[in-house]
């Protein structure tokens, strides 16, 4: 009798034991399921940055359907401080903030952005903004060009045209290379002839002149003498 209740016992223990670990296993399946679903989604979703959040598009913008009456109130706006709205489909403010300032009126981010773009007179800052944005890429292009020297059509123009009884600048033992970098790209634009860089005074290939230069160096002759007397 001892032993049948024993392994009565037993029995019921490893059905329980057995059942247990069904159930756990089940749990677990349910769990990793429910995990994968929502990781999917979350992998499925589009993740904003800040570079796509400052550019609205028409499927992600407010007021799309009142959005031809705002750019029409922002490009009058922008006429009476004499900037044309078709120039900032020009090159020059691509990526800039006009076209930043311009999109987000036209077409706000948000329901916030929305209501304070359709604030009465709200294009007339906005213009501003855009104007001043304008301004900041037209100098910046300008300053490109100065520390260029010349544009490519420009250069050849001068070159053709540089007088018929030309100058060569002589450098007798400058020691900065910097130095000597700016002087070529000073007698590019005076038309210089040729640059004589005497005794100690660096030449091209040195690194530093050719930093300073600017590309000048190609267009400048530069000859190498050990000093005054000989150049």
């Amino acid at each position: 009798l001892t032993l049948t209740l024993a392994l009565a016992l037993a029995l019921t223990l490893t059905l329980a034991l057995a059942l247990a670990l069904t159930l756990t296993l089940a749990l677990t399946l349910t769990l990793k399921d429910t995990f994968n679903a929502a990781t999917g989604e979350a992998r499925a979703a589009p993740r904003s940055t800040r570079s796509t959040a400052t550019l609205p598009d028409a499927d992600r913008a407010f007021g799309v359907e009142t959005a031809a009456k705002r750019q029409e109130r922002l490009d009058r706006a922008l006429a009476d401080v004499g900037f044309d709205a078709a120039k900032l489909s020009d090159k020059l403010y691509l990526g800039t903030a006009t076209i930043k300032f311009y999109r987000q009126f036209v077409l706000p981010k948000s329901e916030k952005a929305l209501q304070i773009a359709e604030i009465p007179g709200r294009e007339v800052t906005v213009a501003a903004q855009i104007l001043y944005a304008a301004r900041e890429a037209e100098a910046a292009a300008d300053a490109f060009i100065r520390n260029h020297d010349f544009a490519k059509e420009e250069l050849e123009e001068r070159l053709a045209t540089r007088p018929e009884h030309p100058l060569v600048l002589v450098l007798d033992d400058l020691r900065s290379a910097a130095n000597v970098g700016n002087i070529l790209r000073l007698a590019e634009a005076a038309g210089i002839e040729a640059v004589a860089c005497c005794g100690i005074t660096p030449t091209p290939p040195h690194k530093e002149v050719l930093k300073t230069a600017l590309g000048t160096a190609e267009r400048v002759p530069v000859r190498s003498f050990p000093g005054v007397e000989a150049a």
